[in-house]
């Protein structure tokens, strides 16, 4: 079938899918809620905005470094140490690196472990002073937070703008949002191109869905998991786009930094690999393996060599995942409508999110997209089980869970309360998984009726 054929076809799926469920709540309505949302969304960042005299979070400080950096041509000072050192010990002082942040007043930064055409990305920011960069860079990143739950309406085969609007009155203030907006994490911009790459799959524009996903999983390397998935759905266009925009963007790294830098880079990626944390913030099922089995204290920043057995534990927790997400998705046969694309995709982010040794608190607003479609699934339900509305305010009481680990304090700093509240995001985005697989089945069998 042909790409024209093949979006006529989805657009028809598309239209078939809004006549079998129309939305019956008032576009003023929605509007109005839209903007009340977003009104207090941006109240919530204004006041978690910093003053001037206080300052820069250290994960916007490496951004603001790197950006000096790249427009000086000195992108080779940005990995100047190995990755071990880079995480649990304060920049070197010597480093060209941390020389160039007390330049500006700043004393402390990350160790940045981004490609080098992403300190491109942030020279425009570096032109101005440290404060204000950063005061443009969390507006920047709130903009760019909208305009995912915007796009992801269209993500959809119906219902599109009540479930992005569901998702976003539960996450615009939730802890990962928050955390990703506090310190403007890269975070949003992803989520951003995973919504366009949604957005783009939905419509059939494999082209342009191969060109988000492949610059997705540039900025944050564990989306390549996708390619699973558009080989199991048969997307090749989409697959062949993302790699050549995967090799366009490694020739502008290669242009940007040279070899030795990109070649420094990629090896911090390999470090990266037997590396993990028990420390709050990471929500990936490393962490929580080593919080209950390690001995290590979740509270305080400490990076630890997974042992062999722990690691291959985790491994077949994360391949028993895979396999009943691919047998989902693979039963999902194309008659089943736009829906099994959706639900398929979204379940396959979830599993995304939980296949690295570190996935940071911040990386959990890539769950907006599947919470989204998981939304859109039950409202478009005519007869909608209890289980599954029960699936979703435990997804949603989960995910705020982490600001009860953040209120608990007091003696029983290491007590397993604690620990095990520092999880509940990871525990939201099982039971999204979940929630998400249920559909898929429901969907399949439906269609086989």
């Amino acid at each position: 079938m042909l790409p024209r054929e093949r979006r006529i076809l989805a657009e028809g799926t598309r239209m078939v899918e809004r006549a079998a469920h129309p939305p019956t709540a008032p576009r003023a309505l929605l509007a109005l809620i839209a903007a009340a949302l977003a009104f207090a969304s941006l109240g919530a960042f204004v006041r978690d905005t910093r003053g001037p005299g206080t300052p820069l979070p250290k994960d916007f400080a490496q951004y603001y470094v790197a950006g000096k950096l790249a427009l000086r041509g000195r992108l080779d000072a940005l990995y100047f140490v190995d990755l071990h050192t880079g995480l649990t010990q304060p920049v070197l002082a010597n480093s060209e690196f941390a020389r160039t942040g007390r330049e500006f007043g700043i004393a402390e930064t990350s160790y940045f472990l981004y490609p080098p055409w992403v300190a491109w990305l942030y020279a425009p920011l570096a032109l101005l002073p440290p404060w204000p960069a950063f005061v443009a860079a969390r507006l920047l990143a709130w903009l760019a937070l909208v305009a995912g739950f915007v796009v992801l309406a269209g993500a959809v085969p119906a219902w599109g703008p009540e479930a992005a609007l569901a998702s976003f009155a539960l996450f615009a203030l939730s802890p990962p949002v928050r955390a990703a907006l506090g310190t403007a994490q890269a975070s949003i911009p992803f989520f951003l191109l995973l919504a366009l790459f949604a957005r783009a799959l939905a419509h059939r524009r494999e082209r342009a869905a191969g060109a988000w996903w492949g610059a997705a999983a540039a900025l944050k390397l564990f989306p390549l998991v996708f390619a699973l998935w558009l080989v199991a759905r048969r997307r090749w266009r989409a697959l062949a786009a993302g790699a050549a925009c995967g090799f366009v963007l490694l020739v502008l790294g290669l242009a940007a930094g040279g070899w030795s830098t990109t070649e420094r880079f990629l090896g911090l990626m390999r470090e990266h690999l037997p590396y993990s944390t028990p420390y709050a913030p990471n929500q990936s099922l490393t962490a929580l393996a080593l919080r209950w089995t390690s001995g290590a204290n979740p509270f305080d920043w400490t990076i630890v060599s997974v042992p062999p057995a722990l690691a291959w534990g985790v491994r077949l927790a994360q391949l028993a995942m895979l396999a009943v997400t691919v047998l989902l998705v693979v039963r999902a046969p194309s008659r089943a409508g736009a829906w099994s694309d959706a639900l398929g995709l979204a379940l396959f982010t979830v599993w995304a999110l939980l296949v690295a040794p570190s996935a940071w608190l911040h990386h959990f607003v890539a769950l907006a997209l599947p919470a989204t479609v998981a939304a859109a699934r039950l409202l478009a339900t005519e007869r909608v089980r209890g289980r599954s509305l029960a699936l979703w305010v435990v997804f949603g009481a989960l995910l705020f869970g982490y600001d009860a680990y953040e209120r608990v304090s007091g003696p029983g700093a290491g007590s397993a309360l604690r620990t095990a509240l520092v999880s509940t995001p990871l525990a939201a985005a099982l039971v999204l998984w979940l929630l998400l697989a249920l559909q898929l089945r429901s969907a399949t069998a439906s269609s086989a009726a």
